[in-house]
């Protein structure tokens, strides 16, 4: 996972916040986002797509457990 996709990660699972605790797993992304695209081929994310999976689609992707692990921080 490159430090982009780390930081974009954090803000899927609405990190940081003041508990310091993951409330969701979603990301909001046109089909052709080149960095959940990447995410996805990694095997980080998954995808949904309303509409198709068409370059103008609203798409929400999530992280699979191990990414979503992987973009923890100590005590988090």
């Amino acid at each position: 996972m490159t430090p982009e996709q780390r930081e974009k990660a954090r803000h899927a699972l609405g990190l940081p916040n003041e508990r310091k605790r993951s409330y969701r797993n979603r990301y909001c992304a046109s089909a052709d986002n080149a960095l959940w695209s990447g995410m996805l081929k990694a095997g980080l994310a998954k995808i949904e797509c309303v509409g198709g999976a068409h370059h103008d689609s609203l798409c929400i992707f999530t992280l699979t457990k191990a990414a979503a692990e992987q973009a923890l921080e100590p005590g988090e």
